[in-house]
């Protein structure tokens, strides 16, 4: 059972301003995220008052901010950044 993986333009934005290697890093790290059959293992909800919950997947330097519907089997990509910075919007 693997996860539809779904980037919205900001994120998109985003990935496309880092190095080549860096968006072959995040890009294949989000690949295995969707192919787990459990992806709640490898990643951390993000506190505060969202109106649906936000997860934050780590991978190395940088991180993701998720969003998952769990009846639909659907990973969100909302935002990607360093980790020094991508926690100031959410």
């Amino acid at each position: 059972m693997t996860w539809l993986l779904w980037y919205t333009t900001r994120a998109e934005r985003t990935l496309s301003s880092f190095s080549r290697e860096t968006i072959i890093r995040i890009r294949d790290a989000l690949d295995d995220l969707s192919a787990d059959t459990d992806p709640f293992r490898h990643i951390k909800r993000l506190k505060g008052l969202h109106a649906a919950p936000l997860y934050s997947f780590r991978m190395g330097e940088y991180r993701a901010i998720l969003a998952i519907e769990q009846d639909r089997l659907i990973i969100l990509v909302i935002d990607v950044g360093h980790r020094k910075t991508i926690y100031r919007n959410y």
